[in-house]
């Protein structure tokens, strides 16, 4: 068992009442089938929401069945022989959702060996799709919409008390399907705690196989929601919806890294953030935060290229910032109207100039099979990505949880929910100039051969490596670039 985490600050959520019940919270395997290439994540969500259970009076366990390769029946074995009295099914980290099929899965073959808890899901914002799942999923009791961090405590809480949560406002069931929902929102994510990592075990977990001798990569968050939340294909606009855009104060997060440094000796820190704060004020604090902890780190983030500035990049890269991803995601001006993205393609050569003179590494991710598009935009994509000569980039199908409400080009939604290394789950929509699903995973294999086959990429490559370290480093990654290669 690892030990946990002390947080310097003062963290008073809890329930109104005491969860005097053990919980049992899983994070469910991603596929009904074995999944061995795909990255292992920390599981965050549940970890962060096991933390405030737990300091609600309840003795918890957390299950990544993921990371322990469990299968259905498996998973129902392990939360059997822990006897829970409530049972809470997060989404994955990875997949971003749990869709029915897993849900179900679990849910009908524990009441099947006779498990008698509550089973609850949550962890998403999407009352909709909330909806549908416990329609679906008939086992389920219900589930929560919204932050679960303060709603999961409060639904536990009324049950051990033996009173009524159903008509809790974030809370939907089957048996009120008209009922009118509210998800619940964080306002003060200060008074969350540190998440329950002595649950989990961070050691065992390699976000990525060339990234494993950095040691620990810490999962961390600073903000939720995103401060735009208009894209149209975006799997957390999906999945964890959020009415508005909440940061954590500077000197928070610091705190937590401080502790995690302490505890676990952790030296890089994953912002799990759709967008990083890009508060001038707020990037000032957190620079000035991590200059008087005296922290050695380094921390990768994700943000906008229509949100930073020369400025901004300066005080990230002071603070320790060593690489952030865009999501720039066409080299067409056209698709990216039609996906709401909010940015243009000179904003985002800004932004990637501006950052390599920050002295940040520059990651961008793309996407392939956006409704509208044809071969020729995608051709200009992948151009796009060569030119703007970035560090890193990652070459993606959009996937899509439920056909989406816009108007769609010619093309047909292909039913496989297959995970791959750089992608998502979900639904592949297929335009009709690619003709066919098995084209479109061409070109997308072909964007990786484009980009990351060149002289100059593999000159850059070689001015990085300073050790044999850097050498296996970039040799790993070379193995799980020719995966994505072959769509594996």
């Amino acid at each position: 068992m690892e030990p946990r985490l002390e947080y310097s600050l003062e963290s008073p959520l809890r329930a109104s009442y005491d969860v005097t019940m053990k919980v049992a919270i899983i994070a469910p395997p991603v596929s009904l089938t074995p999944v061995s290439v795909f990255p292992r994540h920390p599981p965050l969500l549940a970890a962060q929401l096991a933390a405030t259970v737990r300091n609600s009076g309840a003795e918890v366990v957390v299950l990544d069945a993921f990371q322990e390769n469990l299968s259905v029946s498996d998973t129902v074995s392990a939360v059997l022989a822990e006897s829970p009295d409530a049972v809470v099914i997060m989404p994955n980290d990875v997949a971003r959702e749990t869709p029915a099929a897993i849900t179900g899965a679990i849910s009908s073959g524990f009441r099947r060996a006779g498990g008698s808890a509550v089973l609850i899901a949550a962890g998403v914002g999407n009352i909709k799709w909330m909806r549908e799942l416990v329609t679906e999923v008939p086992c389920l009791d219900g589930a929560v919409v919204g932050d679960p961090e303060e709603a999961v405590p409060e639904l536990l809480g009324a049950i051990a008390a033996g009173a009524a949560w159903q008509d809790m406002p974030f809370v939907v069931t089957g048996t009120l399907p008209s009922k009118q929902v509210r998800p619940a929102v964080l306002k003060h994510l200060d008074t969350l705690p540190i998440p329950a990592w002595d649950l989990v075990g961070l050691d065992k977990y390699v976000v990525l196989a060339h990234r494993k001798l950095r040691g620990i990569e810490y999962p961390i968050f600073a903000s939720r929601g995103c401060y735009w939340n208009r894209c149209t294909f975006c799997q957390d606009l999906a999945c964890v919806k959020s009415p508005d855009y909440r940061m954590r104060s500077p000197e928070a997060v610091v705190s937590e890294m401080e502790a995690a440094a302490t505890t676990y000796g952790a030296k890089h820190f994953l912002f799990h953030d759709g967008v990083f704060p890009n508060s001038v004020r707020w990037l000032e604090r957190f620079a000035n935060a991590v200059d008087a902890s005296g922290l050695q780190c380094t921390w990768f983030c994700m943000a906008r290229a229509d949100g930073v500035t020369p400025e901004k990049l300066r005080l990230m890269k002071r603070a320790g910032c060593k690489n952030m991803c865009y999501g720039l995601e066409s080299g067409s001006e056209q698709l990216l109207r039609d996906m709401d993205k909010g940015q243009t393609l000179e904003q985002a050569r800004d932004a990637v100039r501006w950052t390599k003179a920050a002295g940040i590494e520059v990651s961008a991710t793309f996407v392939f099979g956006f409704p509208g598009e044809t071969v020729e935009m995608a051709s200009r994509t992948i151009e796009f990505a060569v030119e703007l000569d970035v560090d890193y980039a990652q070459f993606m199908l959009v996937k899509w949880h439920h056909i989406p409400e816009l108007g769609l080009s010619p093309g047909s939604f292909s039913e496989e929910w297959e995970l791959t290394q750089y992608d998502y789950r979900g639904m592949v929509f297929v335009p009709s100039s690619y003709g066919s699903l098995s084209r479109l995973k061409f070109v997308r294999s072909y964007a990786f051969a484009r980009f990351y086959l060149r002289p100059s990429f593999f000159l850059k490559v070689a001015s990085k490596i300073g050790s044999l370290n850097d050498l296996r480093r970039f040799a790993q990654g070379g193995a799980t670039l020719v995966s994505a290669m072959l769509n594996k």
